[in-house]
């Protein structure tokens, strides 16, 4: 029997993953982009024609699916007040006629203080960021329509991504500026903080509720990263011949949760 998934935002790098792992597993897999999209679908995907805010066109390219993979975001990653919720309500109801399961790639936005200092399934979602509102908002809609049995759900979180197509990661935007050679990483945050992260493009294989049922091993690849003061050396490493440990010094930043930047002068082109 062939087995069909839809990913919505595969031209991201979540659902970009998720689509080549799909079709390595022999599924038939289809993407709904617009039409400016069509060219960046991974290789073995089927391109369909059409946007994630109508309704009709998600419904049309679930018809047959056995998973429904809403990885998608706004334009510009913009407008989210407006966008966000429309196109998963767009999902779920494509998941009940469909009858296909809806696998959400869930973010940290959705937690504040009160959920340190370990996080899991029951820690309270009090988010203090308007996008992680709306993150909180998305996940109650999924559950409320899979409680009341009219869909099935599957939310993955993590809170970090590294790799080839994590264009949004902290580690593009906030540690190092990306398109060149690094001069400096930053690591804007208390000193001895440590962080997990996703490691693209295999990070979709732990995910072994989900791959269970579709006969993939899961394979762990959530990694430890380390501490700011222990990451800045180690990937300096290869940006440098002449890297030298007691070089790297620390300077406190201006301003008050940015507490630690480490400067590395050894990572300049030698």
């Amino acid at each position: 029997m062939e087995r069909i998934a839809l990913v919505l935002g595969v031209t991201g790098g979540i659902g970009g993953a998720v689509a080549r792992r799909l079709v390595e597993r022999g599924w038939s897999v289809r993407a709904l982009v617009r039409a400016h999209s069509a060219h960046r679908v991974p290789q073995g995907v089927s391109a369909v024609i059409g946007d994630a805010m109508d309704g009709a066109a998600v419904a049309a390219a679930a018809r047959g699916a056995t998973v429904i993979v809403h990885a998608v975001n706004p334009p510009g990653y913009r407008n989210w007040n407006t966008v966000v919720l429309p196109m998963l309500d767009n999902s779920i109801a494509a998941a009940r006629v469909s009858g296909a399961q809806v696998l959400l790639p869930g973010t940290v936005y959705n937690y504040g203080p009160d959920s340190l200092p370990l996080i899991d399934e029951t820690a309270p979602q009090h988010a203090v960021t308007r996008k992680g509102a709306i993150r909180v908002e998305m996940e109650r809609r999924l559950r409320a329509a899979a409680d009341a049995g009219k869909i099935r759900a599957l939310i993955v979180r993590a809170g970090d991504f590294f790799g080839p197509g994590a264009a949004n990661s902290w580690f593009a935007q906030g540690l190092i500026t990306p398109g060149g050679r690094p001069r400096v990483i930053r690591n804007p945050a208390a000193r001895g903080l440590g962080i997990y992260g996703g490691i693209f493009p295999t990070w979709p294989k732990p995910w072994s509720a989900w791959w269970s049922m579709i006969g993939c091993r899961p394979l762990p690849t959530i990694t430890w990263v380390g501490t700011g003061t222990e990451r800045a050396p180690r990937w300096s490493r290869p940006l440098s011949r002449r890297w030298a440990r007691r070089r790297c010094g620390l300077r406190r930043s201006r301003g008050g949760r940015c507490a630690w930047l480490p400067r590395l002068p050894t990572c300049r082109a030698n």
